[in-house]
């Protein structure tokens, strides 16, 4: 008799519990679900590139210092973007993190083989290499003329 008392309301528990979760999960995915578009890069008008272009360079010439500084300490680069602006904010710490004047973004950063990149999007707000960039052991370069 104690045991049929003791099992009863287990067996009629768990089927309480089976309809409560069922009943969550039915609404839960009755509801909207979330985005998982990339968001589209912020609209920024630029009136001034050449100040724009200086900004970008001295920005990427802080942050290619970061990465030096960060292998000094640990014998490698930074991994990520993450990592290499954590370092530039010990160094900075009141500062506003620095973004990339031409589209209001962190500056890309990509480090493979002991080797980095650091580079703007660029007036043409393209993620590519070949505008404002720095590598690892060279200077800023500049955009390319047309």
């Amino acid at each position: 008799m104690i045991a049929l008392g003791f099992i009863l309301p287990m067996i009629g528990g768990g089927f309480l519990m089976r309809k409560f979760i069922t009943t969550i999960q039915q609404q839960q995915a009755s509801l909207p679900q979330p985005s998982r578009a990339v968001p589209a890069r912020p609209e920024v008008t630029v009136l001034d590139v050449p100040a724009a272009v200086a900004r970008a360079q001295k920005e990427i010439r802080e942050l290619a210092d970061s990465a030096d500084k960060y292998r000094l300490q640990t014998g490698r680069y930074p991994e990520d973007t993450e990592s290499l602006y954590a370092m530039w904010r010990l160094e900075h710490p009141r500062d506003p993190e620095l973004r990339d004047p031409f589209d209001a973004t962190r500056y890309a950063y990509l480090a493979e083989d002991g080797e980095y990149d650091i580079w703007s999007s660029g007036e043409e707000r393209k993620d590519m290499k070949a505008r404002l960039r720095v590598t690892s052991g060279e200077s800023v370069r500049l955009p390319e003329k047309r």
